[in-house]
């Protein structure tokens, strides 16, 4: 039996989702102290991203539509030319305000972002949670390069193993989400593969940006996306009471330090609650006001 997806509907809990992402990264930068879990908004958009993309591949494949050229070429209209004004402006800026060493870097920076390889080059340059990172305009975008190797490879692993049955494609990405987790919770793989070593500087940094140590987010994502397919909630009432918890939960997480639990276990929570979230999505038309419009808005 195949795994059969339909296309997904815009809906407004993914805007949400994204504007809680995009906020408690900005407060995350702009305090650190106040928000020190902001940063855990970049897991969010990891998870909606395999939601989404995954989403997209899968629908346009059982229907015997996709083409890579169409797919990469629509990734490159939608995130190319913002890319380039931020990398513009970036270069604008340091040449300005830094001086001409910093201008270099944030070249050097510009340049492997363009490339989509920002991950690696900030890898063997700084951890991401050293104070320096401050002065490094470019040093976000990091992210950004870890989502279009993801949105490289995924279609070509879809393409290999869409046609087996169920059964197969489910064991195969829950093997990748193995081997993923594995990753960040032993030093196994990156220890005995000269290659990471020489890529990533260090084990910490390995863990923060490689696409390894991360798909396992982005796999959530699909995973939920492929329960949001296969299973209904038919009360909206019940979707929505729950929808609005899980919401709450993620801004206590997100925006505050109230909860007791270790940064790994937050950043599982956070992939899951975010993960609930989309399962609990629907159709039905939010009453929140203002309120509403503004995170519709930001996201």
């Amino acid at each position: 039996m195949k795994l059969v997806i339909k296309k997904i509907s815009f809906n407004e809990d993914i805007q949400y989702l994204r504007a809680f992402a995009v906020l408690s990264v900005i407060f995350f930068h702009l305090e650190k102290q106040i928000f020190p879990y902001g940063y855990l908004g970049v897991d969010v958009f990891f998870v909606v991203s395999g939601f989404l993309i995954s989403n997209i591949v899968y629908s346009e494949m059982n229907k015997g539509n996709f083409t890579f050229r169409t797919f990469y070429l629509n990734r490159i209209r939608r995130i190319v030319p913002s890319l380039i004004s931020v990398l513009l402006f970036s270069q604008l800026l340091a040449f300005l305000t830094l001086d001409s060493d910093k201008v270099i870097s944030t070249t050097k920076s510009a340049i492997s972002s363009l490339f989509f390889v920002s991950n690696v080059y900030f890898s063997q340059l700084i951890n991401y949670f050293d104070g320096d990172n401050s002065i490094n305009l470019l040093i976000n975008l990091w992210s950004l390069s870890v989502e279009e190797q993801f949105y490289l490879l995924f279609p070509v692993l879809l393409f290999l193993i869409h046609k087996k049955s169920k059964k197969i494609q489910i064991f195969i990405l829950f093997g990748i989400f193995l081997i993923s987790l594995f990753s960040i919770s032993s030093n196994y793989i990156y220890s005995n593969f000269d290659f990471l070593n020489k890529i990533f500087f260090n084990y910490s940094n390995f863990i923060f940006y490689s696409p390894l140590t991360r798909v396992w987010e982005f796999l959530v994502g699909i995973f939920f996306m492929i329960a949001h397919n296969n299973f209904q909630i038919r009360s909206s009432k019940s979707k929505e009471l729950f929808k609005y918890l899980f919401l709450l939960i993620l801004f206590i997480i997100l925006f505050t330090d109230l909860t007791i639990f270790s940064d790994t276990y937050k950043l599982i929570f956070v992939n899951l609650i975010t993960g609930f979230i989309i399962l609990m999505s629907g159709k039905y038309k939010s009453n929140i006001g203002y309120l509403r419009k503004f995170l519709l808005h930001v996201g």
